[in-house]
Parts: structure tokens; C-alpha cells; sequence
């Protein structure tokens, strides 16, 4: 029987079984929630490598590779559920100072290609300081603040499962 008359399901258990046997890597939340994020997930290191959505194989790869795949016409960009990710994978803030009338794109800071993240409607905050600090978490866990209006980022965290809302606290 070819792998493509077989369903996907019974493909990706395959596939864990094979990888799960060479001692390289778990599976699922050991000790977490079993409906989560990551629950029914390779990993190698406590990161997520690949996983089946929607009886899809999803992998992460170098991104020179992701391009080549998507090139070759033999892959796509994962979209993580939510269709909104960032257009045409470059990573920007969008800023307005009169209702919407007109906006201001900021990417200072940002990943400026393969960035195919999207960001949720509590996935952006702002602390109370005078001049307030700007902050924002990503579909594929990326944590990054700015400290002039968005103007300019930095990334200040990483590798977290995905970011669905951030909330600021100030410690003296």
C-alpha cells in the first residue's frame, strides 16, 4: 500500500512510532494539560519539531529550506489557525495618531522574511509608564517590546508555546 492511500492519521502515527523508537525525541505534554498546545507533538529538547493539523504535516525546518519547499511548490507556509499572519511574511507594527485617518508602518527590530506569525487580539499590551513601553507575543511564541512608541523592537523572549495574551505588570 502507497503513503498516500493511507490516511493521514494512521501516517502521522507511523511516523511517531518510527522516530519515537530512535530515542531522539518525545511526545505530547508528559506532565501537561493532554488537550493543549503541543499535546499530540513531536519534540526534540522540549521543542516542537512536528505536529499533524488537520491531518496536515507540519514541521519546522530552517527557513532557507521553508522557501525552497514553497518555491518548489512542494510545501506551503503554516498558517497557525487563525489566518491572519503577517503579509507576505515581513513582520511590521502599524501605529495612527488621528483615528485611523492614516497609519505608519514600523519594523525596526522585527523579523523582516519568513516571519508567517500571527498575533491575536490580546497578543499586544501597553504598561502605564510615562513613556509607556509597547509589547507583543506571536502564534509561534516570540515575545517582542518596544520602548519608543514602536518605532523599534527587540525581541526580550522566545520559544514559548504560542502567545495568545499579554498582560504588563510593573515591579519597583
Amino acid at each position: 500500500m502507497a503513503a498516500a492511500d493511507i490516511d493521514p492519521a494512521a501516517r502521522w502515527e507511523h511516523l511517531v512510532a518510527d522516530i519515537l523508537a530512535t530515542g531522539t525525541a518525545t511526545y505530547g505534554n508528559e506532565d501537561g494539560p493532554k488537550r493543549a498546545f503541543g499535546a499530540t507533538s513531536l519534540k526534540t529538547d522540549g521543542r516542537i519539531f512536528a505536529m499533524l493539523v488537520k491531518d496536515r504535516l507540519v514541521v519546522k525546518l530552517p527557513a532557507a529550506r521553508v522557501t525552497q519547499l514553497v518555491e518548489d511548490g512542494a510545501g506551503e507556509h503554516f498558517d497557525p489557525g487563525h489566518g491572519r499572519t503577517m503579509p507576505d511574511g515581513k513582520a511590521a507594527v502599524w501605529r495612527t495618531r488621528d483615528a485611523g485617518s492614516s497609519w505608519q508602518r514600523f519594523d525596526q527590530g522585527l523579523p523582516r522574511e519568513n516571519a508567517y506569525v500571527g498575533v491575536l487580539r490580546d497578543g499586544m499590551a501597553i504598561d502605564g509608564h510615562d513613556e509607556p513601553g509597547l509589547y507583543f507575543g506571536t502564534s509561534t511564541g516570540q515575545l517582542f517590546a518596544s520602548t519608543d512608541e514602536g518605532e523599534s523592537w527587540d525581541q526580550i523572549g522566545g520559544l514559548f508555546p504560542g502567545i495568545t495574551s499579554v498582560t504588563v505588570a510593573a515591579v519597583d
